[in-house]
């Protein structure tokens, strides 16, 4: 009678299986590559991808991906927004990794605990660009230092408490 039970069960949760198998509709989840990443962002052909993080970008309220190549810094979008007919809003962002002259660790909402999610870049042309909802922003922040240095560039690293407020 055991024996009849547990077939009885393995049954049921083999059909219970192939129903939910059958309504689930199979996500294609697009693979990030090298090439991918160059053509997108119209890149040299020699950069290579080294590390890519998720966040997001504050001025477009969009979520995407921080792409830190050979020589760049990249933001794209997961989902491009579309404007009218047929046209894409191109939100993407490219900075060579030598223009990059302060990276500031921001906390963007006072009711989060902990140290923030966020990341200011900020350009020597004195262009600044903010990033937040990093899942691990210390190891973005290492992977584009340890890049930088690979290149021989250096830019100062700030948290957010260490910068003086010249307006007073």
């Amino acid at each position: 009678s055991n024996e009849k039970m547990n077939i009885s069960n393995k049954n049921i949760n083999n059909n219970n299986n192939n129903n939910n198998n059958n309504n689930i509709p199979k996500k294609k989840k697009r693979k990030i590559t090298n090439n991918n990443i160059i053509d997108r962002f119209f890149l040299p052909k020699g950069e290579k991808l080294l590390a890519y993080f998720t966040c997001c970008t504050e001025s477009v309220s969009k979520y995407g991906y921080w792409y830190i190549t050979s020589s760049y810094l990249c933001f794209g979008v997961s989902v491009l927004l579309t404007i009218g007919k047929n046209k894409k809003l191109n939100t993407d962002l490219v900075f060579p990794i030598k223009t990059i002259s302060k990276l500031t660790k921001k906390k963007t909402s006072k009711l989060m605990p902990g140290e923030g999610t966020s990341i200011e870049i900020t350009l020597k042309d004195k262009s600044t660009f903010l990033f937040g909802g990093f899942i691990n922003r210390n190891k973005a922040i290492k992977a584009l230092v340890y890049q930088s240095e690979v290149i021989n560039h250096k830019f100062n690293i700030f948290h957010e408490d260490q910068i003086e407020d010249n307006s007073k």
